[in-house]
């Protein structure tokens, strides 16, 4: 008679056929849904929500660059797309786009800081870690209020570390940078928003600056205004002082 019952050789085998099976059919689903063969329909993207401290990029500006490549479902669309095209908006730093289901994309924004302008036609940024962010930006020249730099091609983040290092010695005497500029021989020259003009020379620029700073209150008492001091002298300094029937006749 023959023997009827299962062998446990078979019964194993069996559960492994079908444990392959279900992780085919997964992987297989998986894949579909990836590749928008299946689900379109079923899981559309309905929302977008833009968020971060937005001032000179709009929301809708957003949801229009990132809802053309919205289109293949909650599961199939390519977030690395989406942030790839964000950040090419203008002001925008960095992105980051996550899937929240059942059927919405959030996009997080860090937007650009201007700091100052450089050389009449970028605008630095303080948005990296390493310096400044040089960008083009059309109109960007209409932002009021930056202080302007200026120097050879290449070295706006020495530029700006210079001028963020002398902002609060300046400060120590009420006094504030109108524009500051390194030029090709690597000398340095301030101008103050006072009007008046400081040379700092190639060498010990910030000992330099801070001499000035010492001697700042004796050149604002004096009778006659001060227009250009040239600190690149190992002790002592050349002052140009405004010529008073010249001053007088400005004045009106």
């Amino acid at each position: 008679m023959a023997d009827t019952q299962p062998s446990r050789n078979r019964l194993i085998s069996v559960s492994m056929w079908a444990s392959i099976a279900a992780l085919g059919t997964v992987v297989l689903l998986g894949a579909w849904l990836r590749m928008g063969l299946i689900g379109t329909a079923w899981w559309p993207i309905a929302w977008l929500e833009v968020s971060g401290d937005l001032q000179r990029t709009s929301a809708s500006q957003v949801r229009a660059t990132a809802a053309p490549l919205a289109t293949d479902g909650f599961f199939a669309t390519d977030l690395e797309a989406i942030r790839t095209d964000v950040e090419a908006l203008p002001w925008v730093a960095d992105a980051t786009v996550i899937r929240v289901w059942p059927d919405t994309l959030k996009i997080h924004l860090r937007e650009h800081q201007p700091l100052a302008r450089w050389n009449e036609s970028g605008v630095l940024s303080g948005a990296t870690d390493d310096g400044g962010a040089l960008l083009s930006i059309d109109g960007s020249e209409g932002i009021q209020g930056l202080v302007r730099l200026y120097g050879p091609s290449g070295r706006h983040n020495e530029v700006l570390k210079a001028w963020q290092t002398m902002r609060p010695t300046l400060a120590q005497a009420g006094l504030h940078v109108d524009s500051l500029r390194l030029d090709e021989r690597g000398s340095w020259t301030v101008e103050l928003t006072n009007g008046l003009t400081v040379l700092l020379g190639r060498e010990q620029h910030h000992t330099r600056l801070a001499r000035f700073v010492a001697v700042h209150d004796h050149l604002r008492g004096q009778d006659r205004r001060a227009v250009r001091v040239d600190m690149r002298y190992a002790n002592g300094m050349a002052v140009e002082w405004v010529n008073p029937n010249t001053e007088r006749q400005r004045r009106g």
